[in-house]
């Protein structure tokens, strides 16, 4: 299985949702991650609305294997 996170991405500023797309064999799809979910689930400094996009894109990578991790084990 081939995935590839293409580097843009969308913020729902109304949701404090970050969009990004994968790439899983040649298929578009869309990730997500919460401000509650990047809290929750990795090392952050100082989490809050106005920092959530940076601290998103300090943890990219990491945010991006958990993600492709998610994908492989997704039942099909």
């Amino acid at each position: 299985m081939e995935i590839t996170f293409p580097q843009n991405h969308s913020r729902v500023f109304e949701a404090d949702v970050i969009e990004f797309p994968a790439v899983v064999d040649e298929t578009p799809t869309s990730c997500r991650i919460t401000i509650e979910e990047l809290g929750r689930e990795f090392p952050v400094r100082d989490l809050n609305p106005d920092t959530f996009e940076s601290e998103f894109l300090r943890l990219r990578s990491r945010i991006e294997e958990q993600a492709r991790e998610r994908i492989v084990n997704k039942p099909r």
